[in-house]
């Protein structure tokens, strides 16, 4: 690495460690994202309105925007590239999938579910070396992201119960992430190697 690299590299690792109001905000975000997730499930089920339902999903996605954010800047020193390209990835999943209730963009599904694995999967290996189980379950939900993108992409091809065995936990992991992922920020949202915490 050039030592022109190195020092932005540490500038940017600095800056997760000396703006951690960031980090609590993300941290928010994702336990209001799982919110949404309950009051998409809520609509789903009729009790509120299919309108109210679909703003709800857009905002599932969107709030998840700024954990995409932190996570990039907090593990973005040590593997730079990789860390910029799955958060890239996670953006524009997110931007999809929220803004497909208003753009009507559902055929995109599986494209955005796919984004949505090279986020959380690239992302779950650099946090592992900072919060393993945390980092283990991310690259977990990764996975079953994957899954999820290949039999969307086959929905009506493949028989349902292979659909929903392939598919459906990902949904269930999903929720699980953001709230885990809410929680801990808000306790601790500075993600980067003690080194950095101690400069």
């Amino acid at each position: 690495m050039q030592p022109g690299s190195e020092r932005r590299d540490a500038r940017l690792e600095q800056t997760c460690v000396n703006e951690p109001t960031f980090g609590r905000l993300a941290g928010a975000s994702a336990v209001v994202a799982a919110g949404c997730f309950f009051g998409v499930g809520v609509a789903e089920s009729g009790a509120i309105s299919e309108e109210l339902g679909a703003s709800l999903l857009a905002a599932q996605g969107l709030f998840l925007v700024p954990v995409a954010i932190h996570l990039w800047r907090c593990l973005g020193a040590e593997h730079r590239a990789v860390a910029s390209a799955s958060a890239i990835s996670g953006i524009c999943s997110l931007l999809l999938w929220g803004t497909a209730p208003i753009t009507g963009a559902w055929h995109l599904e599986a494209a955005w579910i796919a984004l949505s694995a090279a986020w959380w999967a690239p992302t779950g290996l650099l946090l592992r070396r900072r919060r393993r189980a945390w980092g283990t379950f991310t690259v977990i939900l990764g996975v079953a992201a994957g899954l999820d993108a290949v039999v969307t992409a086959l929905e009506g091809r493949i028989p349902f119960w292979l659909f929903a065995a392939l598919g459906g936990w990902k949904l269930l992991l999903s929720l699980v992430w953001m709230i885990w992922s809410g929680i801990t920020l808000l306790r601790r949202p500075v993600v980067v190697s003690e080194a950095a915490g101690s400069r």
